[in-house]
């Protein structure tokens, strides 16, 4: 009987919480079910603890804005979810500026150090996601993308707009 209702709860939960129609994504949807939930909490809780998939992209699961997608996380969505605090804020992947892997809100020869440090193992994945190093947006970051990003440093043109999929 209780898990009958605890699912009844869910299903009015994702009826109640509202969505925006026009957005690419949304803040705390890490399950991509389009509202914000107790399944996205679930969903983030898997992916942390039983190495589950990541909401794409990875940026979505930041519900608290602090640049990570952790415990916080889950918590932040709990909580607006069943005590009715703040609600995820619109701006957990932004801004992206693509090619900007140290996420200091500029391309400088920096990015390009941070980058090759990251090919070659000795280093951190670009921040606040991945997919800014992935330039050419084929869904890795290889020399490829470090090609562009120096090309783009001596004068070429700059890396394209929309990395991750966000505009």
């Amino acid at each position: 009987m209780m898990r009958l209702l605890l699912f009844f709860f869910g299903i009015i939960l994702t009826l109640l919480i509202s969505t925006n129609a026009n957005a690419q994504y949304i803040c705390g949807d890490n399950n991509d079910d389009g509202s914000v939930n107790v399944g996205d909490a679930v969903f983030l809780i898997n992916a942390i603890f039983k190495f589950g998939p990541l909401p794409i992209p990875d940026c979505i699961a930041d519900a608290n804005n602090d640049l990570s997608g952790n415990v916080g996380d889950v918590v932040y969505i709990l909580n607006y979810v069943f005590a009715g605090g703040p609600p995820p804020g619109p701006d957990c992947c932004d801004p992206f500026l693509c090619g900007d892997v140290n996420n200091d809100g500029d391309i400088t020869p920096a990015d390009v150090l941070y980058l090759t440090n990251y090919l070659n193992g000795v280093g951190d994945p670009p921040v606040p996601d991945e997919c800014v190093g992935d330039l050419n947006q084929d869904g890795s970051i290889t020399a490829v993308d470090l090609g562009i990003l120096v090309n783009y440093l001596n004068g070429g043109p700059p890396p394209p707009e929309g990395c991750c999929g966000i505009p």
